[in-house]
């Protein structure tokens, strides 16, 4: 619970100290990004939790349905009411598949601006990074220091993220749990 988060976050921490005494504003640039990604990727996550959830206890219902269905053929035989429970499992498949095709819209959104934020650093190092080289303000054995620093940067906090999911993921199946 401690010493993961400890150990990513103190190696981000010494990789992001290192690029800021470099160049203080190609610090900027990565520490914005590190923070746009240390803030919004967990919400977007946290969001893509609940839908799982939501899709859980969709399909458990599903299920219990399907029992009952299969408990009284008769009853529904009899009664002539095979068409309204056709019905209403599809009306049930539907709202599963929905929650579904909204989770993974939502999963690889997440996807690809974690991976978005990850590449674009680099460029606008090059980009920012070769311009100060060209006025002379930025050496370019810095410029190359800060772009190996880089190089070791989302590896921790991709882990940091990664450890925060599980950690809600945990807490959201615990809750389950204990509501039942």
């Amino acid at each position: 619970a401690f010493v993961q988060p400890m150990f990513l976050g103190g190696q981000a921490l010494t990789a992001m100290v290192f690029i800021i005494v470099q160049n203080f504003w190609l610090g900027m640039i990565a520490l914005g990004v590190v923070l746009v990604q240390g803030i919004i990727i967990p919400r977007l996550r946290r969001q893509l939790l609940i839908l799982g959830k939501q899709r859980q206890i969709t399909a458990r219902e599903l299920a219990g349905r399907v029992g009952e269905v299969v408990d009284g053929i008769q009853e529904i035989r009899v009664n002539d009411t095979s068409n309204w429970e056709r019905a209403d499992l599809a009306a049930r498949l539907g709202r599963i598949f929905f929650i579904r095709f909204e989770l993974y819209n939502r999963k690889f959104f997440v996807k690809f601006l974690n991976n978005f934020l990850s590449q674009v650093t680099p460029f606008l190092f090059y980009l920012i990074g070769g311009y100060f080289a060209l006025k002379g303000t930025l050496d370019v054995g810095q410029l190359v220091a800060v772009i190996a620093a880089y190089k070791d940067l989302p590896s921790p906090i991709k882990e940091l993220i990664d450890w925060d999911q599980m950690r809600q993921d945990v807490e959201i199946k615990y809750t389950q749990v204990s509501e039942q």
